[in-house]
């Protein structure tokens, strides 16, 4: 009885496989072959994994991407060691490109350039730190932004107007913009920093006036050489002497909240005669 019910199981599967031959075969629908192994195709925010041998310059090629984008994105330079099983970001979004840090740039005044928000800048750069950049150090810049000019020609009554501009005398969290607000007009820019950080000159001047105001409480006024003014208010100490000449970038005071305020920050105007001026139009 074993050996008859051997025999026609045989039978049964060469008829089967002899009918129905596609059984007998991969079904094409679902076979995947095999490829040899390659670079993966990479999409925005993704990563690639060093391999043996591979370089930065070799990887930006393979990818077809700028080389100073990845350096710049992963904080590597062009002594950075690669480690085999090391991930590598090789994308920050389509067509963005890198700026050059020059002398004197900071992310502030990179951001003001290309018209781009900090925090959008930041969020690009994460490995930077803002208040250390090197000159020659890759920022990556969002996609679609053009450079601005650094001087702007306005026209008043037939005559262009070069406007100038200058350094940021504070880093830190915008709290209140120039004009209007429910308690009034406000002439100036509220930057918010902690208590003692330096302030800094915004351009070069001389001291027109040191002292305690109304309202503003430890002031800094600076007279600069084409008639403007730039004013620094709410200090919590002041380190330059009326008639004193500075020069950009040099601590005048340190943040504090004398006068009329509701915590630390530094108010920040720049004035013509009895005018005042949105300074975000003029800082860089």
């Amino acid at each position: 009885m074993n050996k008859k019910w051997v025999i026609l199981v045989l039978i049964t599967h060469i008829l089967t496989v002899s009918i129905n031959p596609v059984l007998a075969s991969p079904d094409e629908g679902s076979f995947i072959p095999c490829i040899k192994k390659n670079v993966a195709v990479q999409r925005p925010d993704s990563f690639y994994t060093v391999r043996k041998g591979d370089t930065l310059w070799g990887i930006s090629k393979t990818l077809n991407l700028d080389l100073k984008l990845i350096m710049s994105t992963n904080g590597l330079n062009d002594k950075s060691i690669l480690r085999i099983g090391q991930s590598i970001k090789v994308s920050t979004g389509s067509n963005s490109k890198v700026h050059l840090v020059n002398k004197g740039d900071t992310m502030w005044s990179i951001a003001a350039n290309y018209g781009v928000s900090l925090n959008e800048l930041q969020g690009l750069n994460k490995s930077k730190n803002p208040s250390r950049l090197e000159i020659g150090e890759a920022i990556v810049i969002p996609a679609g932004t053009q450079r601005l000019a650094k001087t702007s020609q306005e026209t008043s009554r037939g005559f262009n107007i070069s406007r100038s501009f200058y350094a940021w005398p504070l880093f830190g969290t915008i709290t209140s913009r120039y004009g209007w607000r429910k308690s009034g007009f406000h002439h100036g820019l509220d930057i918010a920093g902690k208590t003692g950080t330096p302030i800094k000159a915004a351009a070069a001047g001389e001291v027109s006036f040191v002292g305690y105001k109304s309202i503003y409480g430890r002031t800094v006024i600076l007279e600069h050489s084409n008639g403007e003014q730039s004013l620094y208010a709410h200090a919590s100490k002041t380190l330059v002497n009326q008639g004193q000449k500075v020069r950009q970038g040099e601590t005048i005071a340190a943040v504090g909240s004398s006068g009329r305020t509701t915590g630390p920050h530094l108010h920040f105007e720049i004035r013509k005669g009895d005018k005042t001026f949105n300074p975000l139009e003029y800082l860089r």
